[in-house]
């Protein structure tokens, strides 16, 4: 079983940070990652759909901590005040 989740950032710098935090560990599910253009591509593979579901479930998960970190960074830039 395969699932691809593809994540469109708003530059490909942006993209390519949250591939470098992006956990590619995957336990029971094989999980390839990487970055074309802006666009972050996770694929996994896993040999049942017990496992699929939990990757998927952690991917998505650690997608929304990657994101929140780059809202605040970005929210940050504009100094204390912004």
């Amino acid at each position: 079983m395969r699932t691809v989740v593809e994540v469109d950032f708003p530059s490909p710098e942006l993209a390519r940070a949250a591939l470098k935090a992006f956990e590619t560990r995957g336990g029971k599910a094989e999980v390839n990652a990487g970055v074309e253009k802006n666009v972050l591509r996770i694929e996994i593979t896993a040999g049942g759909f017990s496992a699929l579901r939990a990757r998927t479930t952690s991917a998505l998960r650690d997608l929304k901590i990657i994101s929140d970190a780059l809202e605040l960074k970005k929210g940050l830039k504009g100094g204390l005040n912004a």
